[in-house]
């Protein structure tokens, strides 16, 4: 009798065994994708194990969990590595850019003392031009000078406008250049349509450069014809 007592719990052993295995195996089949669990199979190992349909989910849920948090762990390797490589190529970047920044200081260092003196100069060249003014007794020569004057202000103004308008076309040409550049072995017609545009920028920027270049001259005339003024200015 004992011995099949024993017998008895051995074999209940091993069914528990099953049993188990069988759940877990259930519990990995239901969180595959693509699985097709079936039901009636499903209830039954449940009701082998000792389980419920909320157990099922419970533990479904948990593994899928799981399984994320693993997926994420292998990554982290691979994402150091490559935040390895991205931190050299931003200390090789930083170490240029440093370099970069010395070298520019050291080569505009002279460019910038120099910038600093031709200011002065002009700030002199005003002030002796408002005492030019201020000492001329000749209503007429004034009232030419004040014209003058008008006229280089509307003129540099037109400049600047022209200038920066010729600088966005020729960098919108840019743009469309390198968009053709990088188009050319795979959309034959996506880099021709680049190409006109860039053609089309380089036409406009062309035509607002010339105009810089009339607007120019007419500033030099009217220098010229300041010039004349205060060398009569000079006649006591």
């Amino acid at each position: 009798m004992i011995a099949l007592a024993d017998r008895i719990e051995e074999a209940q052993k091993r069914g528990h065994e099953r049993a188990g295995d069988a759940y877990r195996k259930l519990v990995t089949e239901a969180t595959t994708e693509g699985a097709d669990v079936d039901p009636a199979k499903a209830a039954r190992v449940l009701a082998d194990a000792g389980k419920t349909a909320a157990d099922l989910r419970d533990d479904v849920t948990r593994l899928q969990q799981r399984k994320a948090d693993a997926a994420k762990v292998a990554l982290a390797p691979m994402l150091i590595t490559e935040l390895e490589k991205i931190d050299v190529k931003i200390g090789q970047t930083d170490a240029e850019f440093h370099a970069a920044m010395e070298k520019r200081d050291t080569t505009a260092g002279p460019w910038l003392e120099r910038a600093t003196q031709i200011r002065q100069s002009i700030q002199d060249a005003e002030r002796a031009r408002e005492r030019l003014q201020a000492t001329c007794t000749d209503r007429n020569l004034l009232d030419e000078l004040n014209r003058i004057a008008q006229q280089r202000i509307a003129h540099c103004e037109r400049k600047k406008t022209l200038m920066n308008e010729a600088s966005k076309s020729r960098v919108s040409e840019s743009t469309a250049r390198d968009a053709a550049n990088r188009t050319a072995f795979m959309h034959t017609d996506t880099s021709k349509g680049y190409l006109i545009e860039a053609k089309e920028h380089a036409d406009r920027a062309a035509t607002l450069e010339g105009q810089v270049t009339t607007i120019a001259g007419e500033l030099a005339a009217l220098t010229k014809q300041e010039a004349a003024i205060f060398e009569k200015m000079l006649q006591p």
